[in-house]
């Protein structure tokens, strides 16, 4: 009977230490396991447009991101988007785009013509320059005088 009360004893004690190391494991991880605050990724909400299709939004680092996954191939519709819901508001409802033409604005004014400038008067046509004159050839040049001992040069 000794035994049998050791035995369902160190039970206990080994399935305490297991919940102990669980809940540990959970708060300390690096992959947000344990609690909202540790979180980096959710999704927001989805939507099925039909058997295959969904439209997803995805909540990244307070950044959220408008999937459209499902069929032959996954979809990025719009990424970068900003929350506009904080804490303790209530979210926008979804506003259909409607229908109806804008209303057509008046033209804007035209621009201001500048008036055309005033022809000019004909003149007469300007003669290009006469082409230089040659030069006289110059003088073929001396050849110089040699000094003797006693004269200047």
């Amino acid at each position: 009977m000794n035994s049998l009360i050791y035995l369902a004893i160190a039970a206990l004690i080994l399935l305490a230490l297991i919940y102990v190391g669980v809940v540990l494991w959970r708060n300390l991880s690096h992959n947000g396991g344990g609690g909202r605050r540790g979180r980096r990724i959710g999704v927001v909400e989805t939507h099925a447009l039909d058997r295959e299709r969904r439209l997803v939004l995805v909540r990244r680092d307070d950044v959220e991101h408008f999937l459209l996954i499902g069929g032959e191939n996954d979809l990025l519709i719009e990424e970068g988007i900003p929350p506009e819901v904080d804490a303790g508001e209530e979210p926008v409802a979804f506003q259909r785009p409607s229908l109806e033409p804008a209303p057509r604005r008046a033209p804007p004014p035209p621009e201001r013509i500048p008036e055309p400038e005033p022809f000019m008067e004909a003149r007469a046509p300007v003669r290009p320059a006469p082409p230089p004159r040659p030069r006289a050839p110059m003088a073929a040049p001396r050849p110089a005088r040699v000094a003797e001992d006693g004269e200047d040069a």
